[in-house]
């Protein structure tokens, strides 16, 4: 028995012809490029905690009527780009745009969310305990 590193993971195929993206297969990504992934899903969420913040003072009553119209169109437009345009950006360059972001951006919402869930399952394998023999 050896370990064959070329047969240990699947090939990182995606197939988006159903919503006229294409298909392809992911690049096998550096460790470097993963890190930078996580960084970027890390910031993203704290941007978000800070409009939710901004939310709160919307709800509290701190901000005027017109303050508040201005936050929530501000808001809204932030958590667009944010959450789906940055989302899209970042996945693109982690994936070496393979595909990329005008592909991702065919997918619908839940279609996206599930590509990403998919990818980010095939770097966190399920754990496996160690193989002893006696």
């Amino acid at each position: 028995m050896k370990f064959n590193a070329g047969e240990q993971v699947e090939r990182l195929d995606w197939d988006f012809k159903a919503f006229g993206g294409g298909e392809g297969t992911v690049p096998e990504p550096s460790t470097g490029a993963v890190n930078h992934f996580f960084k970027q899903i890390k910031e993203m969420a704290q941007g978000m905690r800070e409009m939710r913040e901004a939310g709160a003072k919307i709800e509290s009553g701190e901000l005027s009527e017109e303050e508040a119209a201005d936050e929530i169109a501000q808001m809204s437009d932030d958590v667009l780009e944010t959450y789906i345009g940055q989302l899209n950006k970042a996945l693109a360059e982690l994936c070496q745009d393979s595909p990329n972001e005008e592909q991702l951006g065919k997918l619908p919402y839940r279609v996206q969310t599930a590509f990403m869930q998919w990818l980010m399952g095939q770097f966190r394998p399920e754990q496996q305990g160690p193989v002893t023999r006696r």
